[in-house]
C-alpha cells in the first residue's frame, strides 16, 4: 500500500482515499474543559435527568414537574409567583409545564376570592397519587445520581451543590 496524493492503493490495484489523520492535540495555555466547573455541571445535570428519565419514565414525570407537584404537595395552594421562587424556576417554563399538569388533571388554577386576574395553584388528588407513587422511584434516581461518591462525599456534595447556589446553612 503505497500513498499516491493522499490515496492509498488497496487490493486489486484499486486507489481510495486516505483516512485523516487525527492532528495533535494543540498546545494551549486555556483549561480542559473536565477542569471547567460549568461545562461539569451541565454534564452532571445531562446525567441526572437521564438517570430520573430512566427511573421514572413509566410515570411520564419529568424533573421539573416532580419539583412543581412536590412545592405544591409541601407548600400548599400558590400563585405562580411564589411557585417560581419555591423552585427557581422562570415563569415561562413553569407557565407552560404547569399546562401539561394541568391537562393530565394533577394541578388546576383557581381565581383568587380576592383578585380574579390572580390565579392559585391547586394539586389535585391525582397529582397527590403520582407523587405519592413516584417517590420511591425519584428516591432511587437520586440515589443512583451520586452512587459513584462514597456516602461521605455524596453528603459533601449535596452541601456544596447547596452552598454553590446560596442555600447553604
Amino acid at each position: 500500500m503505497r500513498s499516491t496524493s493522499g490515496l492509498i492503493r488497496i487490493r486489486n490495484n484499486r486507489l481510495r482515499p486516505q483516512a485523516a489523520a487525527v492532528p495533535a492535540r494543540r498546545q494551549t495555555t486555556q483549561p480542559d474543559l473536565a477542569e471547567l466547573p460549568g461545562h461539569l455541571i451541565r454534564r452532571a445535570h445531562q446525567h441526572a435527568v437521564a438517570v430520573f428519565a430512566e427511573t421514572l419514565g413509566e410515570r411520564e414525570l419529568t424533573p421539573v414537574q416532580f419539583a412543581i407537584l412536590q412545592a405544591l404537595d409541601t407548600e400548599g395552594d400558590m400563585t405562580l409567583t411564589h411557585l417560581v421562587d419555591a423552585i427557581a424556576l422562570d415563569a415561562a417554563t413553569c407557565g407552560s409545564t404547569l399546562d401539561r399538569l394541568e391537562a393530565k388533571g394533577l394541578v388546576v388554577r383557581v381565581a383568587s376570592s380576592e383578585d380574579r386576574r390572580r390565579k392559585h395553584l391547586h394539586l389535585t388528588d391525582a397529582g397527590r397519587r403520582l407523587l405519592a407513587l413516584a417517590w420511591p422511584a425519584v428516591r432511587s434516581s437520586q440515589a443512583r445520581i451520586v452512587q459513584r461518591l462514597a456516602r461521605d462525599e455524596q453528603r459533601e456534595f449535596v452541601r456544596l451543590l447547596r452552598k454553590l447556589i446560596g442555600l447553604a446553612g
